[in-house]
C-alpha cells in the first residue's frame, strides 16, 4: 500500500474547528479522522456522501451537513461533476455552481443531451491537498489505467453486468487498448477477433464509433486516423462525422454525435494513429459488444437538487449561484409558500420589540420543520 501523507498540523487545526461547527452525534469526527488518515487514495477521492453515511452508520443528513463544514474551513474540496447515462463517464468537473450548463455533449461516448438537477449532476467531496496530497491531485501523473478506471469514470455507476460488480471492473473487461500517445507520435493498434457490437476509440475530447457488423472478413480492416484540435480526423472516404439517434421507450430520443462514425466488418482490426497535437494524448478504445443500456442507473448519492435544498448548503455558501444567463431544470421539486396573517397590524397593537420578536419566533418554527424535512428555506421577506 503506497505512503499515506498527512500534513498533522493542519489536520488537527481543522478537525478542531470542524468539531466546533455544530453540535455532532458521538464519533462523527473521529470516524472522519479515520477515515482521512487510512484511506486508499480512491476513496477519499470524490467521496459520495451519501455512501459514506451507510457505509460508517452515520445519519446521512449528518454527514452531508459533516462535508459542507468541513469544506468551508477547507478539509475537502467540493466538486460539482456532470455524469454521462449512456456511458458511466464524467464529461465535465467543475468547482462551482456557476459553471454548470444545461447542456453538454459528451467526449466519450457521442451523446447529446440536457442535464438536470435531480440526477446525473452529482456532487462529491475530495480532501485538500494541503490536508493530504494524493496521486489523484495530479492527474498528470496517473497511469493511463488510473486515469480512465478511477479519474474519469463515475464510482457511483451500477454495473448492469452481474460478472463485474463495478462499473470501473466492467469497463476495464470491454478495454481492449490503452496508452498515452506523446505529441507528434504515431501507433499503430492491432485489435483482433473483434466481434458484432460497437467499438469506440476516444481520449476525453474526441471520440469515434465502428459498428462491427455480423459478416466477418478474414482481411484486417485499416482505420487511419489523426488527432488534430481535439477532433479524430481521416483521410479515409467512409470515415465521417455523422449523428445518429437512439430512441427509447422511457426518454426522449438522444443524439450521439461523433468525429468519425462507419461500419466495420467483425474481425480483426488495425489502427493507424497519429497525434498532431501539443499535448499528450490519453486513447482508450473499447467493444461494448451489442449497445448498453439506455441509461445507466447511479447508486444512491447527493444530487445537485438534494444539495440545494439542504439549509447548510445555503447557510455556508451563500455566494453559489446559477449564472444568471443559465437555466437548470428540475423535474421534481415542492415549493412551501408562508404568510404570518396581519403581522403588519401586530406591529402597532403589541409594539415594534414585541411584533419583531414573534416574527422570528414564527420563523424560528419553520426553519425547524423546514430542517426536519430536510428542505431549506430560500427566502424570508418583508418583517
Amino acid at each position: 500500500m503506497p505512503d499515506i501523507n498527512v500534513n498533522e498540523r493542519q489536520l488537527d487545526e481543522q478537525l478542531a474547528q470542524l468539531e466546533q461547527a455544530r453540535p455532532w452525534s458521538p464519533r462523527v469526527i473521529s470516524k472522519l479522522e479515520t477515515f482521512i488518515r487510512t484511506a486508499p487514495d480512491v476513496e477519499v477521492f470524490r467521496v459520495n456522501p451519501v455512501q459514506y453515511a451507510l457505509e460508517r452508520s452515520v445519519s446521512e443528513a449528518e454527514a452531508l451537513d459533516l462535508f459542507l463544514h468541513a469544506t468551508k474551513i477547507g478539509l475537502f474540496e467540493m466538486d460539482w461533476h456532470i455524469v454521462c447515462p449512456h456511458c458511466g463517464f464524467i464529461i465535465d468537473n467543475l468547482h462551482t455552481m456557476k459553471q454548470l450548463r444545461t447542456h453538454y455533449v459528451c467526449a466519450y461516448c457521442g451523446a447529446e443531451r440536457d442535464f438536470a438537477l435531480d440526477d446525473y449532476i452529482q456532487v462529491a467531496f475530495t480532501i485538500s491537498p494541503q490536508v493530504r496530497d494524493t496521486r489523484y491531485h495530479h492527474p498528470e501523473l496517473l497511469s493511463i489505467e488510473d486515469i480512465f478506471l478511477n479519474y474519469r469514470l463515475s464510482k457511483d455507476v451500477i454495473s448492469p453486468i452481474p460478472a463485474y460488480p463495478t462499473w470501473p471492473e466492467a469497463i476495464e473487461h470491454v478495454t481492449r487498448y490503452l496508452r498515452y500517445i506523446e505529441p507528434g507520435e504515431k501507433v499503430t493498434a492491432e485489435l483482433d477477433e473483434l466481434p458484432p457490437g460497437v467499438l469506440r476509440a476516444m481520449d476525453g475530447r474526441a471520440c469515434l464509433q465502428l459498428t462491427m457488423t455480423d459478416e466477418p472478413s478474414e482481411q484486417a480492416s485499416v482505420i487511419p486516423i489523426r488527432l488534430v484540435d481535439g477532433k479524430f480526423q481521416s483521410d479515409d472516404p467512409e470515415l465521417q462525422p455523422r449523428s445518429l439517434t437512439r430512441h427509447s421507450m422511457i426518454e426522449q430520443p438522444v443524439q450521439f454525435r461523433y468525429d468519425l462514425q462507419r461500419e466495420v466488418p467483425s474481425g480483426k482490426l488495425v489502427f493507424e494513429l497519429e497525434n498532431r497535437e501539443n499535448r499528450r494524448s490519453a486513447l482508450c478504445i473499447y467493444h461494448t459488444g451489442r449497445l448498453p443500456p439506455p441509461m445507466l442507473t447511479l447508486r444512491p448519492s447527493l444530487s445537485g437538487k438534494k444539495l440545494l435544498t439542504t439549509q447548510t448548503f445555503g447557510d455556508l455558501f451563500r455566494s453559489e449561484v446559477i449564472k444568471t444567463d443559465e437555466t437548470l431544470s428540475i423535474r421534481d421539486i415542492t415549493f412551501l409558500f408562508t404568510d404570518l396573517k396581519g403581522s403588519t397590524a401586530m406591529y402597532e397593537q403589541v409594539g415594534d420589540a414585541n411584533a419583531y420578536f414573534l416574527v422570528h419566533q414564527h420563523f424560528d418554527a419553520l426553519s425547524r420543520v423546514i430542517r426536519d424535512r430536510n428542505g431549506a428555506i430560500v427566502k424570508t421577506i418583508g418583517d
